[in-house]
């Protein structure tokens, strides 16, 4: 009778063991999991607004929030360092970029975008800028 009280002592603690093991182990995973998915990407953020010294963040944006109305202050100049560049998309959140493609794949592009845009819902579509007022 020791014995069996013995051996269902072991099997209980081993059970609770197997289980405590277990736990430690989920608790862990999910740490991990949770600091490379959430805290990780957090501190990347917070050492690049240091360095920029400035904060950003995700959030829907209003006509009120629009630094300009001019098209052509987005444009990026062939005269600017890489640092007035990246100034200028932080201001105003977008630039352009010219002569990144040729005319020829420019005009392809376009061309394929308004056919596109015939097969699509009003807020699908892509805005192209009308051919007069391209550069």
């Amino acid at each position: 009778m020791l014995l069996v009280r013995l051996l269902c002592l072991v099997q209980t603690l081993t059970l609770f063991l197997v289980i405590l093991s277990f736990f430690v182990w989920s608790i862990g995973s999910f740490g991990r999991y949770y600091w490379t998915v959430t805290f990780r990407p957090l501190l990347a953020k917070q050492k690049a607004q240091k360095l920029l010294a400035e904060t950003y963040y995700d959030r829907d944006c209003g006509r009120e929030d629009f630094s300009t109305s001019d098209f052509n202050d987005l444009i990026i100049r062939d005269e600017w360092d890489f640092t007035k560049a990246a100034e200028n998309v932080l201001t105003h959140g977008v630039s352009v970029f010219p002569k990144v493609i040729d005319r020829e794949l420019a005009s392809a592009f376009r061309n394929y975008i308004l056919e596109r845009n015939e097969r699509l819902e009003p807020e699908e579509m892509v805005y192209v800028m009308n051919a007069k007022t391209k550069r």
